[in-house]
């Protein structure tokens, strides 16, 4: 790896460290498209580059959720009761995604991806204005069963922790506030990213047409350079966050993720 990327991966570091504290996700949303990038400029095999750009991306986001979620729990936004079911539902499932991802050709996984940001985003962004903090999250086991159900499933697939689906799934059907729904998803993508990596590592173990410095599906070589910096700028992410009005924070994640959505979508 040349100089060149190795500067890239320690800034996309730092741009991902930020998002994942700021707005509660793994932060894949960011490293997944850079790292696609990058995989295309050192020639990585096109039929796998999106398996480990996604496993790649799963495995940073356990590090740097495990430092925002920290800061979140300062803060006072982590709801633990809800924790343990999204966690346990989330792992089984991202496991059984992982395996599922494996089938799938890259071109489908980066479309998966794209699409489920770009609703999860467009229902955020348009959703009517929260005042002050009169939301009162409730704590539906049905309800937290499912979102972690389809939360491990869907985020082992497109390469991402899972906020960006939990988050908007919390706060529409569970009435969470956004800031305890950021908080909460932040500790839940530790576990989900967990398993989830795993999972790429044992399904890509062996392969070939693999680069160098991979565990299966997950590079570290590119991992250990963006972890650097990620962790560190997901500490001041979740630090704003906590300082940020709840309807300007809401707006501006649904308008981040519609807008990556549409660039993976028309790049894949």
């Amino acid at each position: 790896m040349d100089i060149s990327v190795l500067l890239i991966l320690i800034a996309v570091g730092c741009v991902m460290g930020f998002t994942a504290g700021f707005f509660g996700v793994g932060g894949g949303i960011v490293l997944v498209p850079m790292l696609l990038l990058v995989y295309a400029h050192i020639d990585v095999d096109i039929s796998i580059r999106a398996h480990i750009a996604f496993g790649t991306s799963l495995f940073v986001s356990t590090f740097t959720s495990l430092s925002s979620s920290y800061r979140h729990y300062k803060n006072r936004n982590v709801i633990f009761q809800a924790v343990f079911i999204l966690a346990i539902t989330s792992v089984i499932t991202a496991l059984f995604g992982s395996w599922i991802a494996d089938q799938l050709t890259s071109s489908a996984l980066r479309r998966i991806f794209s699409l489920v940001i770009f609703f999860a985003g467009l229902r955020l962004a348009t959703q009517a204005n929260e005042k002050g903090n009169e939301r009162v999250a409730r704590l539906s086991k049905p309800g937290l069963f499912g979102i972690g159900t389809f939360t491990g499933f869907v985020s082992s697939l497109a390469g991402v922790g899972g906020g960006v689906f939990s988050i908007p799934m919390m706060y529409q059907f569970l009435n969470f506030p956004i800031k305890k729904a950021i908080g909460t998803s932040s500790t839940v993508i530790v576990f989900t990213t967990l398993f989830a990596s795993i999972g790429y590592m044992l399904n890509g173990w062996g392969r070939p047409d693999l680069p160098d410095l991979t565990i299966g599906y997950v590079h570290y070589g590119a991992a250990i350079p963006v972890m650097l910096t990620a962790i560190l700028f997901s500490q001041l992410g979740a630090i704003v966050t906590h300082k940020t009005e709840v309807n300007r924070l809401r707006r501006i994640f649904g308008s981040f993720l519609v807008l990556v959505g549409v660039y993976i979508f028309f790049t894949s």
